[in-house]
């Protein structure tokens, strides 16, 4: 009897009416239907010192920005990819998915883990990536190539991006 588990997870496309039916580890890649994403130019020298500002950074795009979590990536110097997200609504999709929350691996943004894939869909849904590289859920007449990610899905090599997200509900 092997106590320790040699297979890996599997990789799922989460997107805000995706019903997964998966009774092992799972590796969740979020649709940009959950955050929102930016490249900020910040005269700092740290990922604690750009986190910091990120709320007056996006409240200019934003409401409520009290509700939001924060992610941040050093590109180069002074200049951040950063997200911001809604923990609960990541929580209630991924409860609404029939995923069960024990089962999840890891968390991340399909912005970092999907860039071999230009232009893809996943259940319907266009994704591509802009000029400047931000993933963005577009009309489906707007793809000149139609790649079904799911079918390729499982040979993504994950990044170290994971998202720091609290899997229990935050009242």
């Amino acid at each position: 009897m092997n106590l320790v588990s040699s297979s890996k997870s599997r990789k799922v496309f989460l997107c805000s009416n995706t019903k997964i039916y998966e009774n092992s580890k799972v590796d969740i890649i979020l649709s940009p239907e959950f955050y929102w994403v930016r490249i900020f130019d910040i005269p700092v020298k740290n990922i604690v010192q750009a986190k910091a500002v990120l709320p007056t950074l996006f409240e200019d795009i934003l409401l409520k920005v009290k509700e939001l979590s924060y992610q941040v990536i050093k590109l180069e110097d002074n200049k951040y990819l950063c997200f911001a997200y809604i923990n609960k609504k990541i929580f209630e999709a991924i409860k609404n998915s029939g995923i069960n929350l024990s089962l999840v691996n890891a968390i991340y943004f399909a912005q970092n883990e999907c860039k071999d894939f230009r232009q893809f869909i996943v259940e319907d849904k266009s994704f591509l990536y802009t000029d400047d590289n931000i993933l963005v859920k577009v009309p489906n007449e707007m793809l000149t190539q139609k790649v079904q990610l799911n079918e390729y899905i499982q040979s993504i090599n994950l990044s170290s991006n994971k998202i720091d997200i609290k899997l229990y509900n935050n009242f």
